[in-house]
């Protein structure tokens, strides 16, 4: 099987789910277009297809036998590293659910343009307040896996990321 991607905050990515890693990284759009709503065509951002909440939080390195054999994981570890992350996953899945409402809410009245400024604002924190428990929980959940993994892997684990993060060291630079 090969090496699973980085996604874009720098975790070992399986973006098909838990089963099928892929080495192709998530291309990154050209700094015109992220920047020109007219180059992305129709003055509209072109809408991101809203992941589940599995994909969302699916990072599963530890299954990928080409990464455990490299920092010779073992299956004791890569046991409690999948508990660590299901934990996560079971815990969490209500905030992403959360957030994708209060992204849609966020939107909608971005987009209707009806709502005052003091309501606007306040869904504003509804949604940060979100992403930022999300956010949290990963950073914790990254670091709860890392000391699982002895110094040695853990060393190893971030080369296989330097190497495959694109721009950063390894993988096609970033456009």
């Amino acid at each position: 099987m090969p090496v699973s991607g980085f996604g874009q905050r720098g975790v070992l990515t399986n973006n098909q789910g838990r089963g099928s890693a892929t080495a192709t990284p998530t291309p990154t759009p050209s700094p015109a277009k992220a920047q020109n709503p007219a180059a992305r065509g129709q003055g509209q951002p072109s809408p991101r297809p809203t992941p589940s909440a599995e994909q969302f939080f699916d990072a599963g390195w530890w299954n990928d036998e080409a990464v455990k054999k490299e920092i010779k994981l073992t299956e004791a570890q890569a046991k409690r590293i999948t508990q660590i992350y299901d934990r996560r996953v079971r815990l969490m899945t209500p905030t992403y659910e959360d957030l994708l409402k209060e992204r849609a809410t966020l939107e909608r009245i971005t987009r209707e343009r009806t709502v005052d400024e003091a309501t606007f604002a306040a869904q504003v924190g509804k949604t940060q307040y979100l992403q930022s428990k999300l956010s949290e929980s990963r950073t914790v959940m990254l670091y709860t896996i890392y000391m699982v993994l002895d110094p040695k892997q853990y060393e190893q684990l971030r080369a296989i990321r330097d190497r495959m993060r694109p721009g950063r060291g390894g993988g096609a630079p970033a456009r």
